[in-house]
């Protein structure tokens, strides 16, 4: 019997250091166990209600159609976003104005007779004649390093 008994007492000092428990659960502890949970669950949904429905009123009142009703663009002082399909298509569109602007003859401001060419042909006029001097163009007083 002492044999049985020490193999026993080994067993138990193993499954200790090994940190396993060496009992089973009480049975009966698992219905106080369960009671106490659902009440707690049920103090917190009543102690929320309480806060939600009687602190707060306006925070959970229905919303009147009003409220819901969306308009289909934002205040004037609001900013807009930009979708990136539109977002697209407007730079397409800058691009296609800047070519048209660069690359074509037009009247820039045709009142007061100002044209303008395009970009390749400016160049070519510049190095053909050369830069615009301007009369009065003096040289700048005092030292001046680029």
């Amino acid at each position: 019997m002492s044999d049985r008994q020490s193999s026993t007492d080994h067993d138990k000092n193993l499954l200790d250091e090994l940190g396993y428990e060496l009992s089973d659960v009480q049975a009966q502890r698992v219905p106080a166990a369960m009671w106490w949970f659902f009440l707690s669950t049920a103090v917190t949904f009543l102690v929320t209600w309480a806060f939600l429905y009687v602190l707060a009123p306006d925070q959970t009142r229905e919303p009147k159609t009003e409220d819901l009703v969306r308009d289909r663009m934002p205040p004037a002082n609001a900013p807009l976003l930009q979708s990136g399909s539109t977002a697209l298509k407007d730079m397409n569109d800058v691009i296609a104005r800047d070519r048209v602007m660069t690359t074509q003859y037009g009247w820039s401001d045709r009142k007061n007779g100002m044209a303008r060419i395009p970009v390749e042909e400016a160049k070519k006029r510049v190095l053909s004649t050369g830069l615009p001097q301007r009369p009065n163009a003096g040289v700048p007083r005092g030292e001046w390093t680029p």
